[in-house]
């Protein structure tokens, strides 16, 4: 099995700038090609995701608007040849579906967001906007100190 770097993905999903970017891109490419044609196998974790997200998002970066990076992201998860435990591609999806509605927010907090709803955990964050989304109290001002 390969795994992904962030790097690999990135080079798929935006354009290059040089012309070392687009050889670069084409190899990335390549790649991409060969796992959803499932002659290669791979996977890689939410940091890489988020790494992802964050790059493509982000004004200081590529500044791409979420309403164009989502569907990109959402593709590269359901290539044919990635393998994801079923908990990690549930935590993904819902993450970005989070995220597809409240950009605001941030893929690192829906990804916390995510992985709790999927194993019914309860949430301790001091984060307001994410306490919201979550529907929990931020963590001190309601809790009775026994959880």
């Amino acid at each position: 099995m390969l795994y992904l770097d962030a790097n690999i993905l990135l080079r798929c999903l935006v354009d290059p700038l040089t012309d070392e970017g687009a050889e670069v891109q084409a190899t990335a490419t390549r790649l991409l090609a060969q796992i959803e044609r499932n002659e290669t196998i791979a996977t890689f974790s939410e940091i890489v995701l988020q790494q992802v997200a964050y790059f493509l998002i982000s004004p200081s970066q590529y500044g791409m608007p979420a309403r164009e990076a989502i569907p990109r992201l959402r593709s590269i998860i359901g290539l044919n040849g990635l393998r994801f435990s079923d908990e990690d591609y549930s935590v993904f999806i819902r993450a970005l579906a989070l995220l597809e509605v409240r950009p605001s927010i941030g893929l690192a907090d829906y990804l916390v967001l995510a992985r709790c709803e999927y194993n019914g955990w309860d949430l301790a964050t001091f984060d307001r906007k994410l306490a919201g989304v979550a529907g929990v109290p931020v963590w001190g001002q309601s809790q009775t100190g026994d959880r």
